[in-house]
């Protein structure tokens, strides 16, 4: 690395400010994800999103429920809450 445009050189012109376009590359390569790790986060994710039967298992109940009117199909986000303690 050449060290004489730190010293004062009259003849030669001083950058002011912050260079915009630098500081917007050097962010977008400090962002981006190695192949590795894009990997092992799209294989961390496929397993959450699949791997647990219980998901299955509430899919195919909501599903039933919405086809025989066995209720509205949609939860409420909630806990189930049991029947003395529902909302009028």
């Amino acid at each position: 690395m050449d060290h004489d445009s730190y010293r004062r050189n009259p003849t030669e012109a001083k950058i002011k400010g912050l260079d915009i376009e630098f500081l917007m590359w050097a962010r977008d390569e400090s962002q981006k994800r190695l192949f590795r790790n894009r990997v092992k986060r799209a294989v961390r994710k496929a397993w959450r999103k699949y791997s647990d039967p219980h998901k299955y298992v509430r899919k195919a109940r909501s599903i039933w429920h919405s086809l025989t009117g066995g209720g509205s199909g949609t939860s409420s986000g909630g806990p189930r809450r049991r029947p003395e303690f529902r909302r009028a």
